[in-house]
């Protein structure tokens, strides 16, 4: 069924259907409320929505920080109506009369549009009253979605997809952080599904959650939103971005359903990264990162050696370059160790690039400079006054810092500046910024409204953009994992912490942000990794094929007793120098399926405990769009033995015709193909894997 030209209406004796021919969306009134009653797939005849039992499609608290209550869409009396709109037409939605005790007057309005020719609708929620009312949260939409068949995508770190989403724990983290990279999650069966984000601009503080209905044979999917002032009193309120709800039939879909708004995101203004020039050349040249820790005696002629035997462009993230224990005084890492700054210029000698470790979220209250300099009023609040205290593995009690306060800016600001400068190092990776999660600051006196909203998004903004201001030219900012919100002003996302046994690795940050954001690492290198070798060379594999700078290694990789490790990882840093435009600049367009290889178990250790044990194929392969849009398959065989495999790509998604010139580009450099391309649909590359080994075989239609 073609897509309609107009959005048709049909009104009923309790509510209303909006329907597009691809998207149809509609809701009822009852004995109480207003209910989600369908959302389908018109095209395909394809029902999303679980049977209505009652489900609530949005719920707010109100009230006084000791006395609160709550309401939802099953409550009070609703009222649908229609209008229609140059896109096409929308649904508004009214609830009065909610019953919540000295909030009788409260009036909710949610609007839902549908517009013609996208199978996408935009939702809308505000909150009003004559009397003024104290708002702390508001969950919106909630829709509960058929199960049966589907599989989640959650953007936590790469991407986690569970193929069976009915798990006993709901997933349910915090954007922005690590665990929540991206404003969306998706349910789908591989050819229709729900797409549920929100294009939010200025990046505020919410919560997704996604959740089993196990009898019911349901998923619940939701957002709650923390506004700016909760617990303030005001007569109207209003959601400061749309939600969308829309169709996508895979992960792949979801991440270009978000890319399509990301891209033109604050954070995505500063261009292409082959345009930015506000990341240096050298760094778009590194394909290989060591990790180094301790002094100059015990850093720097190790990674010399590395950077001489991988035979490219290396950078050196040192840690434990300070006196101070890790974890422990933060931020007091001065005074250095000594020779420090003599073991950076050493470095630097040899070619390497060096960029230290600096935390940008917490400082400990044992330290003098806490007493000194006040910073008891600049750490972040919850709403009864305590402090955020968070424990790692020095189990020291750190305090988290409101990135708003002039106190923490100066103080993180201070450290890069005597890094760059002083010392004279190439960059400083201030942790934690883009990995740990939001938290609601109450704090006074911090130059912000108490809650939620943008608060942790434009504080650390505000913090970078004075970091940056003062960077020496050549010198870079980077932090640990990949939230999106400070794309523009992280010159290299450190990508570690991908939990490796909660479900399907997918590279679904790449997938939206490739081209835009550069990458480096993989996951945490486990204590026997290198000693096992097929759990060093999964890592390794996926930070090839996903676009990553490899690596993030201690240089140990080099000795000759992890030989057959180490001639791995110089095989995939020497191909992935040469395919730069693919690897480091190209769009990711997909993951062709492989067939031919066999399947391989590897076990490992979990970075934090604990092992895990997994299934997958010997042969990795994913599918990238150079700028001149040239086609590039990434391949890898992580193996010990040869493997003869069909990469199959659909003519129609890939843009392939039967004119194809076939190049590949390896190691040396480019070659001839070994690869043959037969020309079909879906076409196929057929190649033998040497053990160990990497190619991008690149695609380009004869003109």
């Amino acid at each position: 069924m073609a897509a309609s030209a107009e959005v048709k209406v049909r009104r009923t004796a309790t509510g209303v259907e909006l329907d597009n021919g691809l998207l149809a969306v509609g809701f009822a009134r009852g004995k109480q409320g207003i209910a989600l009653r369908r959302l389908a797939d018109t095209r395909q005849g394809v029902e999303l929505l679980a049977p209505a039992r009652g489900d609530a499609l949005w719920r707010i608290e109100v009230g006084d920080a000791d006395e609160r209550a709550s309401a939802t869409s099953r409550q009070g009396q609703g009222a649908v109506r229609v209008r229609r709109t140059r896109a096409g037409a929308e649904a508004v939605l009214t609830w009065r009369r909610l019953g919540l005790p000295g909030h009788g007057d409260l009036v909710v309005t949610v609007r839902v549009a549908l517009p013609r020719g996208r199978a996408e609708t935009r939702w809308t929620l505000e909150v009003e009253a004559k009397r003024p009312f104290a708002l702390w949260e508001a969950v919106f939409p909630a829709p509960v979605l058929r199960g049966e068949g589907r599989r989640t995508v959650v953007p936590s770190c790469w991407g986690i997809e569970y193929p069976k989403p009915l798990r006993e724990k709901p997933w349910s983290c915090t954007y922005p952080s690590a665990m929540c990279t991206m404003q969306f999650v998706a349910v789908y069966d591989g050819r229709t599904g729900v797409y549920l984000g929100a294009d939010d601009g200025k990046a505020c503080q919410k919560r997704f959650d996604v959740t089993s209905r196990a009898k019911r044979k349901a998923i619940e999917a939701q957002i709650t939103h923390f506004p700016a002032g909760m617990g303030q009193r005001r007569r109207r309120w209003r959601l400061p971005y749309p939600v969308r709800v829309a169709m996508v039939g895979d992960w792949l879909q979801a991440a270009k359903t978000y890319r399509r708004w990301a891209l033109k995101a604050p954070w995505s203004r500063g261009g292409a990264v082959s345009r930015r020039k506000s990341i240096p050349r050298w760094l778009k040249d590194v394909d290989v990162w060591a990790a180094v820790s301790g002094g100059p005696e015990e850093v720097v002629a190790p990674t010399k050696r590395f950077a001489e035997f991988v035979g490219v462009r290396t950078a050196a993230h040192w840690y434990n370059w300070h006196e101070i224990p890790f974890d422990t005084r933060y931020p007091d890492y001065f005074p250095t160790r000594q020779s420090f700054k003599q073991g950076v210029k050493a470095l630097q000698k040899a070619g390497v690039r060096v960029m230290p470790y600096i935390n940008g979220r917490l400082w400990d209250p044992a330290t003098e400079s806490w007493r000194q300099e006040g910073a008891e009023a600049a750490c972040a609040r919850k709403a009864d006054g305590e402090k955020y205290i968070e424990l790692y593995g020095s189990k020291v009690p750190l305090a988290v810092m409101c990135p708003q306060t002039t106190l923490w800016q100066d103080k993180v600001v201070g450290l890069v500046q005597r890094l760059t400068r002083e010392i004279g190092v190439d960059g400083v990776y201030v942790d934690q910024i883009s990995a740990a999660r939001a938290v609601l600051c109450f704090g006074k006196g911090h130059g912000h409204r108490p809650g939620g909203g943008a608060i942790w998004a434009e504080g650390y903004r505000a913090l970078l953009d004075r970091a940056r201001a003062i960077l020496p030219s050549g010198a870079i900012l980077t932090t640990e994992e990949n939230a999106d919100p400070w794309l523009d002003q992280f010159d290299a996302l450190l990508l570690v912490n991908t939990p490796t046994d909660q479900g399907r690795i997918v590279p679904l940050f790449p997938a939206t942000y490739a081209g835009w954001t550069m990458m480096f690492g993989s996951h945490y290198i486990a204590g026997n990794d290198l000693e096992a070798g097929l759990p060093f060379r999964l890592k390794m594999a996926r930070a090839f094929c996903f676009g990553s700078q490899l690596g993030w290694v201690t240089p140990q990789v080099a000795q000759p007793k992890h030989r057959r490790e180490g001639e791995y990882l110089r095989a995939l840093a020497q191909c992935r120098r040469n395919a730069h435009k693919f690897l480091a600049y190209g769009e990711f367009v997909g993951m062709p399926e492989v067939s031919g290889a066999e399947t391989l178990t590897v076990t490992g250790r979990n970075i934090f405990g604990g092992t895990y044990k997994l299934r997958t194929p010997a042969v990795m392969a994913t599918a990238w769009r150079a700028e001149n849009g040239a086609l590039g398959i990434a391949i890898t065989n992580i193996a010990d033995r040869q493997q003869q495999v069909a990469v199959s790509l659909a003519a129609a998604e890939y843009g392939l015709g039967s004119a194809v010139k076939v190049r590949e580009i390896g190691p040396e450099g480019a070659t001839a193909a070994e690869a043959t391309f037969e020309a079909r649909d879906p076409a196929r590359i057929r190649r033998r894997m040497a053990p160990r080994s990497a190619a991008v075989v690149a695609l380009t239609p004869r003109r």
